[in-house]
């Protein structure tokens, strides 16, 4: 991985440029910090699980390097996959961002992204990391990068992270974030919800196969969901046998590439 300036930047005395933003989850259906202490654990936290939660934060925000995602759809005969995002500034001509240059960033003007996006959109991959403490009631239990809802396009706190893949009647999505309630679904698709672990560090991942239930007389569909690995996969296969009426997606996540020093 690339090698990054050495740097020192004051901050807020908290490991961040700003103050991250707080939040009750104790409401939720799914919370984790990322040292992974979950709703389903007894007890309160220590001490020590509560700083290595806001280390693996800090080591993401000001540390990671790209994110390895793959998001990949087959459309009239042709295929076209799209892979491993790099955080950068001046998206669509990104240019890497270093740690040191991520000095600047606020909770509302966030300096990096990491961003890929395939013809007409149907491919796509977004990670824009945003810091929040994460509340048991009162009870400070940890932190985490990504606190977007579990949908795409975030909306909830900040943090946002998803993954797209789209053809014409399928469409596969991996959605990660510390906290949220189970999405309603149509019942043509198929979702899975699960506690994830990449690279050290642990997320919810929602992942959603849509079409997956449907049917058509033309063709049948079929899918793969694992939640746990951020794998999902949609394909439809059509009646005809030509190749070019067929269609598949999927989409995957395996975790961060880190800047040395």
């Amino acid at each position: 991985m690339p090698t990054a300036q050495p740097f020192a930047a004051l901050g807020r005395g908290n490991g961040f440029p700003f103050c991250p933003i707080s939040v009750d989850v104790s409401s939720k259906d799914f919370w984790i910090t990322m040292s992974g202490r979950r709703k389903t654990d007894s007890g309160t936290p220590t001490a020590a699980e509560i700083n290595e939660s806001k280390a693996k934060a800090m080591k993401v925000w000001w540390n990671a390097y790209q994110f390895n995602a793959r998001t990949s759809n087959l459309l009239r005969g042709v295929t076209e996959t799209k892979s491993d995002p790099v955080f950068s500034l001046n998206f669509p001509d990104p240019v890497a961002v270093e740690p040191k240059d991520r000095v600047c960033s606020t909770l509302s003007s966030n300096v990096f992204t990491a961003r890929i996006r395939g013809f007409g959109g149907r491919n796509s991959a977004v990670a824009s990391p945003g810091i929040t403490a994460l509340y048991n009631g009162s009870t400070l239990v940890g932190y985490s990068v990504f606190s977007g809802a579990l949908t795409p396009g975030g909306g909830e706190v900040v943090g946002r992270f998803d993954i797209q893949s789209r053809s014409d009647v399928a469409e596969s999505q991996i959605t990660l974030s510390a906290f949220g309630d189970t999405p309603t679904v149509d019942s043509d698709d198929e979702q899975e919800i699960a506690y994830t672990n990449k690279s050290d560090c642990y997320f919810i991942c929602r992942a959603l196969a849509v079409s997956a239930n449907r049917e058509l007389s033309s063709g049948t569909f079929s899918h793969s969901i694992n939640a746990t690995n951020c794998t999902v996969s949609c394909s439809f296969t059509a009646n005809s046998g030509d190749s070019d009426d067929n269609f598949s997606t999927s989409s995957s996540f395996s975790g961060f590439d880190f800047y040395t020093y």
